[in-house]
């Protein structure tokens, strides 16, 4: 993972941590930046086990889907 993205890795982890569950969508109009950069590094921390999704997806990107930390 570049700098840039574990700085955002790193925000996206307090977020959650403060928050709990929140959709890409919410993490990405909360820290002002891209969905698809959200995205992007929230399954970078999924394949790391940082991070989990709850929910669903209805196919294209209908997706009811939140985030979480991964209790270990």
């Amino acid at each position: 993972m570049g700098d840039s993205s574990r700085g955002l890795a790193e925000l996206i982890i307090n977020l959650l941590r403060e928050r709990g569950e929140l959709t890409s969508k919410e993490i990405a109009e909360i820290l002002g930046v891209k969905r698809s950069s959200v995205t992007a590094v929230l399954a970078l921390l999924r394949r790391e086990g940082v991070v989990e999704y709850l929910g669903f997806c209805f196919g294209g990107n209908r997706c009811n889907t939140k985030w979480r930390l991964k209790m270990n």
